[in-house]
C-alpha cells in the first residue's frame, strides 16, 4: 500500500536581533544595520507599520540585505526622519525551505524635547 506523502520538515533557521532607535523629527540617520542569521534567506521586503496606524511597504531602495554565509544584516535607510516613519519595521523573509516570514526588526520612536 502506498501512502502519499504528507509532511515535510526542513530545518531553516532564521534568528534576527531587532534595534530601537529614538529620534527627533528630520534627524538625519543614513541607515542603521539589523542582525541576522539565517540558512539561504532572501529579503523579501520591509513593511512599516506606522504610529499612526498605517501601514505600508517600504521602497526597496531603502533598504538592503548585506553581509556573508555567517553573518548578514537588513540595512534601512532613514535619511531625514518624518512623521510616518517613526513605528515598527517588519523584515519579510523567505527561508531555505520557501517559508515567508514576517518579523519585527527595528522600532523608531520620537525622542521628546524637555524645555
Amino acid at each position: 500500500m502506498k501512502y502519499p506523502k504528507f509532511l515535510t520538515l526542513n530545518v531553516a533557521t532564521t534568528s534576527i536581533q531587532p534595534k530601537s532607535i529614538g529620534l527627533l523629527p528630520s534627524q538625519p540617520l543614513n541607515a542603521t544595520a539589523i542582525p541576522l542569521k539565517c540558512n539561504r534567506c532572501v529579503l523579501k521586503g520591509v513593511m512599516l507599520r506606522a504610529q499612526d496606524g498605517t501601514i505600508a511597504n517600504l521602497d526597496p531602495s531603502r533598504y538592503s540585505l548585506k553581509g556573508n554565509d555567517k553573518q548578514k544584516f537588513i540595512e534601512i535607510e532613514l535619511d531625514s526622519t518624518k512623521p510616518q516613519d517613526f513605528g515598527d519595521y517588519f523584515a519579510i523573509i523567505q527561508n531555505e525551505d520557501g517559508t515567508e516570514e514576517r518579523v519585527k526588526a527595528l522600532t523608531v520612536v520620537c525622542k521628546s524635547i524637555h524645555i
